[in-house]
């Protein structure tokens, strides 16, 4: 996430707009100069350091947090270490932390994290990119400017895995529908322990009466989205962006014709527009887009499916009282 996701995870399609590695984007913005980096493996420091010409290495983040007068910290590691390495982070005095998702494995880490920059008047900020998607924006202003009338459903396809991948699932559909979410039922997918984030599907019903599903599979998906409204419906994701509104005068007089998103969107990294924001964040106080509480609040519901699958399918409402559930990261299990 730091270097080399764009090359490992190309969108031959064109509709990310890259790049989504962090060091690539804060090149891109005057504001921001990339002075140190952390790794416990000094063949990834060198390989960082020639690449992106940062001569402050450390194998420990806590010396680098003692030896440098940091502004902003990317937290890019895997979510085990989220925790305290944001903790650490607003303990030193850095200004703002640009965390990865999944934001925690569990709850009481999430609420550690809220609580350490809340102190320290820290800025915490989840990079949940797509929030600062251009088209993903356009999408939410559609929806609440009315072009597909009153919202009535929404679904969302992803995956593989509930917690981490598809946290973006849990956390757009609260973006684009702006409300909190009442209760959820969900089931877990059985080729993998609940422990290393199995994917899984299930029903999400928010407190404006909207509900939504969500389905994260183990098989190769498009990332989408179907919003339905009173008057119309949009699609949209990696693969599509279409609006479909009703019309007169089609068929027996009312129909859904559909078109393109409009196109007058800015081509535009969301990474690199979230870090323009972090300095905002700083220079001049502005909230950040995509807070802790709202890295929090996708965490719970995807561990609220699990609590779901684990009483046999049954409506677990919200908020989740028992936060002892914790799941690992199963591309990063050391043996």
């Amino acid at each position: 996430m730091a270097s080399t996701v764009d090359e490992e995870k190309r969108d031959n399609s064109g509709r990310v707009p890259q790049p989504v590695a962090l060091a690539e984007a804060y090149r891109q913005v005057p504001q921001t100069e990339l002075v140190a980096v952390a790794d416990i493996d000094p063949q990834k420091l060198e390989a960082f350091s020639s690449r992106w010409g940062v001569n402050q290495l450390y194998t420990d983040y806590r010396e680098m947090l003692e030896a440098e007068d940091l502004d902003i910290l990317s937290v890019a590691t895997h979510a085990d270490l989220h925790c305290e390495m944001t903790v650490a982070a607003a303990e030193a005095g850095v200004r703002a932390v640009l965390c990865e998702k999944a934001m925690a494995i569990s709850l009481p880490e999430a609420d550690r994290m809220i609580a350490a920059c809340r102190e320290a008047s820290t800025t915490l900020t989840i990079h949940f990119h797509n929030r600062w998607d251009p088209l993903m924006v356009r999408t939410r202003n559609l929806i609440s400017d009315g072009a597909i009338g009153s919202l009535i459903s929404a679904s969302g396809t992803m995956g593989p895995e509930l917690v981490h991948e598809g946290g973006h699932l849990f956390d757009l559909l609260r973006f684009m529908v702006g409300d909190e979410v009442a209760w959820v039922f969900g089931q877990l997918e059985v080729s993998r322990p609940p422990h290393l984030d199995p994917g899984g599907s299930g029903y999400l019903q928010f407190r404006n009466g909207v509900h939504a599903f969500v389905n994260a599979v183990s098989q190769p998906v498009s990332f989408e989205f179907d919003f339905i409204g009173t008057k119309g419906r949009i699609r949209v994701g990696y693969a599509t962006d279409e609006l479909w509104t009703v019309e007169e005068g089609m068929l027996e007089g009312r129909a859904l014709v559909g078109r393109k998103i409009p196109q007058n969107i800015e081509a535009r990294s969301g990474t690199v527009k979230a870090i323009e924001e972090l300095v905002a964040c700083i220079e001049e106080g502005k909230e950040s887009s995509c807070t802790g509480e709202d890295g929090r609040a996708a965490l719970e519901l995807a561990l609220a499916f699990h609590h779901s699958h684990q009483s046999g399918g049954t409506k677990v409402t919200l908020p989740l009282l028992d936060s002892t559930t914790a799941v690992s990261n199963p591309k990063y299990q050391v043996k």
